[in-house]
């Protein structure tokens, strides 16, 4: 865990336990759709995260990761960055990671826990 995912917690008011608690529940879970360049896959910086299949250009949209009001493969499974690769913009219920900078293939995804679903879309 890094200082600032555990400041994250201590911010939120949360422990590791319950946010993992959080991230395996699968009541709200929907099956990713199709045709999105990305996979999960070990992660060196905690269990599991989201890689792409291929490059993404800076702003360029990456994958849901809450649609019809229920959290993606990608929701559940990408990891948090001080320095994140990706933000969480909002477009109407749904959130959809957009790549922050270029990003090349096989890279992991980040997102800043703290700004997941604060920007949102024109």
């Amino acid at each position: 865990m890094t200082k600032d995912y555990d400041d994250f917690l201590k911010e939120c008011g949360l422990s590791e336990k319950i946010v993992y608690a959080i991230a395996i529940n699968m009541e709200d879970h929907i099956d990713f759709p199709k045709d999105y360049s990305i996979e999960r896959k070990l992660s060196n910086i905690a269990g599991y995260g989201m890689f792409t299949t291929r490059k993404f250009r800076a702003w360029e949209m990456i994958c849901p990761g809450r649609i019809f009001n229920k959290r993606t493969l990608a929701g559940r499974g990408i990891n948090h960055s001080d320095n994140p690769n990706t933000v969480c913009v909002r477009f109407e219920n749904d959130l959809y990671f957009v790549a922050k900078i270029n990003i090349i293939k096989d890279e992991e995804l980040t997102a800043d826990y703290r700004q997941v679903g604060l920007i949102n879309s024109p």
